[in-house]
């Protein structure tokens, strides 16, 4: 395995922001979609099987977090795209 400091980072800054938005965030969009679109980026970025994060992550089902999934792995997605595309050299 190798370490991806950028991955490191970004995993950092993604996981601070869902214990802000758990501790902080009491309303009725952010914390309960914005959380979990954000526990996509976490389960992307390698950290699935850590107790610590099984908790921010939560552990009921609800058929509403799957939007939210699919959202998170849609943005996920397009930032792997943007990084390769930045990555890649481009032959024109």
């Amino acid at each position: 395995m190798t370490f991806r400091p950028v991955y490191a980072l970004a995993t950092a800054l993604v996981f601070i922001i869902e214990v802000l938005i758990a501790l902080y965030m009491h309303d009725a969009f952010i914390r309960p979609y914005g959380g979990d679109i954000l526990a996509v980026i976490l389960v992307y970025l390698g950290l699935g099987h850590n107790r610590l994060l099984r908790i921010v992550l939560g552990g009921v089902f609800d058929v509403q977090d799957l939007a939210c999934y699919a959202v998170g792995a849609v943005i996920a997605w397009g930032f792997e795209i943007a990084r390769s595309f930045v990555a890649s050299p481009r032959g024109d």
